[in-house]
């Protein structure tokens, strides 16, 4: 039998939103439906079904920020020239807050265009659509106001997809982090911090030269993770 999920739930939770949203009842309004018994079953029933969708919609309300800095000083974090496409991607799947500040097909066009990745040993923005023309990162306006900028208010939805699944420029994003990979000889050559000690605890891919030419790829380490724990090495981390 299932079970019943209305027991202890009374109109005062259920008649504060509508159901499955975060948009707040009017008062006179929720007063029309406690006097209309047949309307007011319905909206628990509503409520019950839209339970989960609310959920996610609070977890996404544009107006919450727990994060224990102020989003300007977030501005000034995330607007860094020094974060690149790695960085980007890393920062969008953290918590909730800082998720949301990707959801965005245009922001992931603007941190492709201007931010990079490491192709070879050199910094290269990727492109919208994987050019890889631009060298170095670029200044933009839009990646200083991350935080602050205003966010799109939305009432229900699947929020917790995969950011790739709803924005195709992210997926490009993440496509492109996964793409280049270099050899060992390579690695000597462009990272020497990074001993074969170093790349035994890193992922090996084998090559892949099946269906279509964008998705082949080459055997190696991922660049972006060899350059990274170069950058650890560096800082003694590792």
């Amino acid at each position: 039998m299932p079970k019943d999920t209305s027991k202890g739930i009374g109109p005062d939770e259920y008649l504060k939103f509508y159901p499955g949203t975060i948009k707040r009842v009017p008062a006179q309004e929720q007063a029309e439906i406690l006097n209309d018994p047949t309307r007011l079953k319905k909206w628990q029933q509503d409520f019950l079904s839209g339970r989960a969708t609310q959920k996610r919609a609070r977890a996404e309300d544009y107006i919450s920020w727990s994060l224990p800095i102020p989003r300007e000083i977030m501005d000034m974090i995330l607007g860094d020239e020094a974060l690149g496409v790695r960085e980007h991607l890393i920062l969008a799947a953290t918590c909730p807050e800082l998720r949301r500040l990707y959801h965005s097909n245009d922001i992931w066009s603007v941190i492709m265009n201007c931010r990079t990745l490491p192709i070879n040993g050199s910094p290269i923005a990727p492109g919208s659509v994987g050019t890889f023309k631009v060298h170095g990162a670029q200044p933009s306006p839009r990646l200083q106001r991350l935080a602050t900028a205003p966010q799109k208010k939305k009432a229900n939805g699947a929020f917790f997809k995969p950011l790739e699944e709803q924005y195709s420029l992210h997926n490009i994003a993440r496509r492109e982090f996964f793409r280049h990979r270099i050899p060992r000889d390579k690695v000597r050559q462009l990272y020497p911090l990074v001993t074969d000690e170093h790349l035994s605890r890193m992922q090996y891919y084998e090559a892949f030269t099946g269906g279509y030419s964008s998705d082949r790829r080459a055997a190696g380490y991922l660049e972006s993770a060899v350059e990274w724990m170069s950058f650890r090495i560096a800082s003694g981390l590792a």
